[in-house]
C-alpha cells in the first residue's frame, strides 16, 4: 500500500509537515487509487502543468517579431496573455476546490 510519505517527488509544493504527516493511503490493497490519492494527483498535475506557458512565450515572441516587421499593434500577443491569465485563474480555482475536497475527506486524528 502506497502512502503520502512515499509519494514520488515532484516540483510541486508539499505541506510543511509532509515528512511527519499521517500515512494517508494513496492506493488501496488492490493497487487502485483512493479518492485522496486521486485528489493529490490532480493537484500535482495542475501545479506542474506549465508547458503551455512556454508555448505562449514562444508565440508572443513570434508575434512581436512579426509586428516589428509588419507594423502590427501587438493585439495577438495581448490575446495570448489573456488566455494564459485566464488559465492560471482557472487553475487557482481548481486547486482551491481540490483543497476543500481533500480537507473534507482526509482522516481526522481520531480516525487514525
Amino acid at each position: 500500500m502506497e502512502n503520502i510519505n512515499n509519494a514520488p517527488n515532484s516540483n510541486g509544493p508539499r505541506p510543511a509537515n509532509y515528512d511527519t504527516a499521517p500515512n494517508f493511503a494513496l492506493k488501496d490493497e488492490n493497487g487502485d487509487a483512493t479518492a485522496l490519492g486521486l485528489i493529490l494527483a490532480k493537484m500535482d498535475t495542475i501545479i506542474n502543468g506549465h508547458s503551455y506557458i512556454s508555448e505562449a512565450i514562444n508565440r508572443i515572441s513570434d508575434i512581436a517579431h512579426s509586428a516589428d516587421e509588419n507594423g502590427g499593434d501587438g493585439s495577438g500577443a495581448k490575446a495570448i496573455v489573456e488566455v494564459v491569465t485566464s488559465r492560471e485563474d482557472t487553475n487557482q480555482l481548481a486547486l482551491q476546490m481540490l483543497e476543500k475536497m481533500y480537507n473534507d475527506m482526509k482522516p481526522t486524528k481520531s480516525s487514525l
